[in-house]
């Protein structure tokens, strides 16, 4: 199964790596936002601009069957977005303490 990540943007490259792994481990496809804004950024050859990179992710998330969603995402307007979407998706969505 493909399980997104969401969280706020103070989370690190390894607190995300941290639940890739956890998802991993259990045999289910992590999908990192890190990650895929690195993609971009080579594709680009540029950051992406914010909205690039949010339309990309909505794109990866809408193929989710589950979406992991980090502590403190509320002040995340992007984590907002992204549950918003979920939820008229109907992906699951887990909320981690």
């Amino acid at each position: 199964m493909r399980v997104f990540i969401s969280g706020n943007s103070t989370h690190t490259r390894e607190q995300f790596q941290k639940c890739v792994d956890n998802i991993e481990r259990e045999g289910n496809v992590a999908v990192n936002p890190y990650e895929i804004n690195e993609v971009l950024q080579n594709k680009l050859l540029r950051d992406p601009t914010w909205d690039e990179g949010v339309m990309v992710c909505l794109h990866h998330l809408s193929k989710c069957k589950a979406m992991i969603v980090l502590p403190d995402w509320q002040t995340s307007n992007t984590a907002y977005i992204y549950q918003l979407f979920a939820t008229k998706l109907k992906i699951k969505i887990h909320y981690l303490n």
